[in-house]
């Protein structure tokens, strides 16, 4: 009998041991904190998501204000991700989004080259799969982002190499189109690339190979360089020359997306 009283004691002790453990409480609250983090970070995906959706010509620079005043640096993941899935959506709106893109890029360029890696990405797997409707949104969007100056020239000189590296209708075509969006910003920085590429178009042209629909394209890209590109797309200017902060990326790098940001 006493060998199980003090054995029931045993077991008393160590329970009462266990309850005033301060590492369980320790736990408990490192649990809660966990919480709370998880519940201030799906509260500020949904107000940067909101944001980004209602983004339109007339309120780009205050969306961007108010996306500046979320914890952008810890958001980025998201905002980048919205940005994409927003523009992929609403291609015709490609130049708000850039816009949108050039202010925080201004302020804070680890978001705008994150951004940039995953539109270069996403036109590269689009490339690669053959899709010309996802290549055509995917590279309507790199010609915003060059023309804001978030990325140098130099991607466009090679992603129309690529392209015409391979000239089949699909790739011809949305080289045609890309060349006239951004063609202005070539022409005045690197013009003798952009000579090359029309001289290139305008090979494949008198060739004839290509079906009607992709002959006039390339004419009416010759049309508008008579034009100096300027019926191409507008260029919604937000960003001072002196604050611009442009990322040196091309097609041929070995880029990583950081997906793991989404869900942090």
């Amino acid at each position: 009998m006493d060998s199980m009283n003090s054995a029931r004691s045993e077991v008393t002790c160590d329970h009462n041991t266990w309850l005033n453990n301060p590492v369980v409480e320790t736990d408990k609250k490192d649990e809660e904190t966990i919480d709370h983090n998880k519940m201030e970070w799906l509260s500020m995906k949904t107000r940067i998501t909101a944001l980004v959706e209602k983004a339109d010509v007339s309120n780009v620079e205050l969306v961007a204000d108010q996306i500046l005043n979320e914890n952008i640096i810890k958001g980025k993941g998201v905002f980048c991700q919205t940005v994409m899935k927003s523009q992929s959506e609403s291609p015709e709106s490609s130049d708000v989004y850039a816009a949108v893109v050039a202010i925080i890029n201004s302020k804070f360029p680890e978001v705008g080259y994150l951004l940039v890696k995953r539109a270069v990405l996403e036109f590269k797997e689009a490339h690669d799969s053959g899709d010309k409707q996802r290549m055509q949104t995917a590279s309507r969007f790199l010609a915003q982002l060059v023309n804001q100056r978030v990325v140098y020239v130099f991607l466009p000189v090679t992603v129309l190499m690529l392209l015409l590296v391979n000239p089949s209708s699909d790739n011809v075509e949305v080289a045609a189109a890309f060349c006239s969006q951004c063609g202005s910003l070539m022409m005045d920085v690197v013009p003798h690339k952009l000579k090359e590429f029309l001289s290139e178009f305008h090979r494949l042209l008198t060739e004839g190979h290509f079906e009607k629909r992709v002959q006039v394209l390339i004419v009416r890209l010759f049309a508008s360089k008579k034009r100096k590109f300027k019926a191409c797309g507008r260029v919604i200017n937000v960003v001072d020359y002196e604050d611009r902060v442009t990322h040196d990326v091309c097609l041929f790098q070995d880029l990583d997306p950081e997906t793991s940001l989404d869900d942090r």
